[in-house]
Order: C-alpha cells, then structure tokens, then sequence
C-alpha cells in the first residue's frame, strides 16, 4: 500500500444534480488514487457506498 492519506483539514461541499464521488474525487486531487479519496469520503460521511449521496446532500471532503 501507499502512503496514508491525510483527510485533515475538511472542508464540506453540497452535492449537485450529476456529482459524483469520483468526480469530487478528481476534482480535490488530479493527481492522486481518485479510489483513495472516494473510500475516505465514504468512511468520514458515514456512508455505505459511493452511490449512496444524492442532490442536496451536505458532505464532509478533504481539503485540497
């Protein structure tokens, strides 16, 4: 595995029509495993998958 990803600081987005984890994802990092960032936002939301946010959603995401 790689290096732990840190997840502080957060900051909180609103889900839009069309967002996407992944795309939350691609959009903190282009860089980075956008698999490692989905798992993390996943674990600090609470939620039981990737698919499981809809529009109007608040959600916790790492800071760029």
């Amino acid at each position: 595995t790689g290096p732990a990803l840190v997840i502080e600081p957060h900051q909180t987005v609103v889900v839009e029509p069309g967002t996407t984890l992944w795309g939350l994802a691609r959009s903190i990092d282009a860089t980075a495993d956008p698999r490692v960032l989905v798992d993390a936002m996943v674990d600090l939301n609470g939620l039981g998958s990737a698919a499981d946010i809809h529009p109007g959603d608040v959600l916790v995401v790492p800071r760029r």
